[in-house]
């Protein structure tokens, strides 16, 4: 029984499955190098914000903020709620203050 296929459409098809598997590792690894540059991005706007905290003399605050920060991502609720007080003063600031501490 003859194959329909000559051997120029079997390389075609070799050529064609090579070029699609190709392409599949190339977007693979493209989505891996995206991750890592990503995952960078966040571990360096974490530092700035960190700093920021620094300069604005929230370091002696740290082991607290980290305490609750701890408990928020188990799921902890706060029970007290929000401190109204510093809400008020965030929203009396205009954005020449604001921009001031940013």
């Amino acid at each position: 029984m003859n194959s329909p296929w000559t051997d120029s459409a079997k390389l075609g098809c070799i050529i064609g499955f090579a070029t699609f598997g190709l392409g599949i590792l190339f977007a693979v690894v493209m989505i891996v190098v995206d991750m890592r540059k990503r995952l960078q991005m966040y571990e360096d706007l974490i530092q700035e914000d960190l700093q920021k905290m620094e300069q604005l003399g929230l370091g002696s605050k740290m082991a607290e903020i980290n305490k609750q920060l701890e408990e928020r991502l188990q799921g902890a609720k706060d029970e007290a709620g929000v401190d109204d007080q510093l809400i008020t003063q965030a929203l009396e600031l205009g954005p020449g203050e604001f921009a001031q501490h940013m």
